[in-house]
């Protein structure tokens, strides 16, 4: 009876371990899957940020200083909905878009000496950058 208890729990100490460690593989590539996923955003703000100074000749407003790309803090959001961006991309677990009016992206964005840069923080805390240099700057 012994031999058969310790066999069981030798099993069930076997599958928890083999659990954890899927929970863990899993959770680490979903962390991978988002940080990829904010990596493409940045990038197709700034590619419309670029499309839209192309065709208006100008930038929209953007602060000397990082500001999180949300409602009320820049006219960014209704200067690249819908012409350049079908939506405003916004950070896979807590950004939230509903209308340029009603949105957090969580990234950050400023224009400083002709540079348009565009921050997300990533799983690890790390933060991951893009910019771009202002035409005629």
């Amino acid at each position: 009876m012994k031999e058969k208890n310790a066999i069981t729990i030798f099993i069930i100490a076997a599958v928890a371990i083999a659990a954890l460690i899927i929970y863990s593989l899993s959770k680490a590539s979903l962390m991978e899957q988002q940080d990829a996923q904010r990596k493409d955003d940045i990038k197709d703000i700034l590619a419309a940020l670029q499309l839209y100074q192309e065709e208006e000749g100008r930038l929209p407003r953007i602060a000397n200083q990082f500001k999180i790309l949300k409602s009320g803090t820049a006219d960014v959001c209704d200067a690249l909905v819908p012409q350049y961006l079908f939506t405003f991309p916004v950070d896979p677990t807590d950004g939230y878009f509903d209308d340029c009016d009603h949105y957090n992206s969580r990234y950050h964005i400023r224009l400083q000496d002709g540079k348009v840069t565009v921050r997300a923080r990533l799983s690890d805390r790390s933060v991951h950058v893009e910019e771009f240099w202002v035409a005629g700057k």
